[in-house]
């Protein structure tokens, strides 16, 4: 179980993981000023009360592994899985597994927990705390080309998560219109200033052509461009889905046009997949099963079945989770229903080149950071 004392220490435990572990740091760093920025509910407190606590204590009558441990035959002790930040729409598919028996059916005993943050995530896999997390697909390939041991088991959201978003009166519509424009981002060194990094050296544009805010991951970013505290802004597709709800005359496009990088994938351990393979294919093939139920099935009689046991936040906007969940499910399907959960080969190698052009990481071993031995049927002998 995991002790509270040790999950909030988070400058010991970047002690233990060793000094190259800088991408780490920058993701602490964006963490923090999501959580501090962000509008959306899913701040690093909010993830600690909600459902399963970060601390490994679920509150009375929301415990994730109680939803997992009757009426089926588990293989092994319970193990932890955890969101990047606490219990929102946007990560419904993991608590589905959860709440519509998925996990229970593929005989697995799993402990749901809310993240503190994407960084805090990754260290508790890291340090052996938590089994498996959901992360993106660039920070696996930043982390992994320092040498960390992080594998991505499968991608569920092969495109389209972030995007460029501006003002209808005056568009910015594709890299080269970024030149001399001044952009907002998440936060310093994160993944959207990673992606806008990206972005600009697939154009042949260096770094210092575009100046940049802090704003946060918030629909309120929208209203700084009619101030004129920016030109446009980089965000995830829940806050596109929040703006185009409310109808209000935003541009965006998906940064995958000049950067297509795994945008959501679920990670585990080296060491993991070598001794726990039974474990990590029905962890996987349940979270398939959870995806294909809300591909097919009534989206809100899966949330509010969610709801009833997990504390799941910005849950009152009916249209705009509607609108956001169309998003996702063209992002889940951008490549075809029979690449659903798949790491396709392609798609890494061509993220790790990119990621190393632009001088973010040294990635020359994509092949290693992937694998789809758990997404694919076994092999008959």
């Amino acid at each position: 179980m995991i002790n509270r004392r040790d999950f909030l220490a988070t400058g010991s435990l970047l002690g233990t993981l060793g000094a190259g572990l800088n991408p780490l740091t920058a993701l602490a760093q964006s963490d923090r000023a999501r959580a501090s920025s962000s509008t959306s509910g899913a701040s690093a407190t909010g993830a600690s009360t909600s459902g399963a606590s970060a601390s490994g204590t679920p509150p009375p009558g929301a415990s994730a592994a109680n939803a997992s441990t009757t009426g089926a035959s588990v293989t092994g002790a319970p193990l932890i899985a955890m969101t990047p930040f606490g219990f929102i729409a946007d990560f419904l598919e993991m608590m589905n597994a959860v709440s519509g028996g998925h996990f229970k059916r593929s005989g697995l005993d799993i402990q749901l927990l809310g993240g503190a943050g994407a960084a805090a995530s990754l260290q508790q896999l890291l340090a052996g705390r938590v089994t498996f997390v959901r992360g993106t697909g660039l920070d696996t390939i930043k982390i992994a080309a320092q040498g960390q041991p992080v594998v991505s088991i499968a991608t569920l959201y092969q495109t389209g998560y972030w995007y460029v978003m501006s003002a209808k009166s005056s568009p910015i519509t594709s890299a080269e219109a970024l030149r001399g424009r001044t952009i907002g981002i998440v936060s310093v060194k994160g993944s959207t200033e990673n992606y806008l990094d990206l972005m600009l050296a697939k154009v042949g544009l260096p770094p210092e052509s575009v100046r940049r805010e802090v704003v946060g991951n918030s629909p309120g970013a929208f209203g700084l461009i009619s101030q004129g505290r920016i030109d446009g802004f980089i965000a995830s597709a829940s806050v596109l889905a929040t703006l185009r709800a409310k109808k209000l005359p935003v541009e965006a496009f998906d940064c995958d046009r000049y950067a297509s990088i795994p945008a959501q994938c679920y990670l585990t351990t080296r060491a993991t997949i070598q001794n726990e393979p039974v474990r990590v294919r029905q962890f996987v093939q349940a979270l398939r099963a959870s995806a294909e139920e809300m591909l097919s099935g009534d989206y809100f009689a899966i949330l509010d079945r969610a709801a009833r046991e997990f504390e799941i936040t910005g849950l009152r906007d009916r249209e705009e989770l509607a609108i956001a969940f169309e998003i996702v499910k063209q992002s889940w399907l951008s490549t075809g229903r029979a690449n659903l959960m798949r790491n396709r080969p392609e798609q890494w190698r061509g993220a790790a080149q990119a990621i190393t052009a632009a001088g973010l990481a040294d990635a020359r071993m994509p092949d290693r950071m992937y694998t789809n031995e758990f997404v694919d049927p076994p092999a008959r002998v």
